[in-house]
């Protein structure tokens, strides 16, 4: 599998979500997954993520944004993030 870093994020203290491009068999594909830090202090991918075929990410951005909205509307957040 090779791939292309897309970005990553703070999940809480000890894990971040990384976002990345990958082909598996010939198929290309997005993963969202988990990771955690290794003896090194690199990303080690876990099991914890879910990987979708390119097509299915405008229907995860606009229930994502439905989710944001939904969280800023009940005041779990602000619209900056915290």
């Amino acid at each position: 599998m090779d791939g292309q870093m897309i970005g990553s994020f703070v999940k809480n203290a000890r894990e971040a979500v990384a976002i990345q491009l990958t082909t598996f068999n010939g198929h290309r594909l997005c993963d969202v997954r988990v990771v955690i830090p290794n003896a090194d202090g690199d990303s080690t991918p876990t099991k914890k993520g879910v990987t979708l075929k390119p097509s299915a990410l405008p229907d995860l951005i606009k229930l994502l944004e439905e989710a944001h909205a939904a969280a800023l509307q009940a005041g779990w957040c602000q619209s900056d993030g915290t």
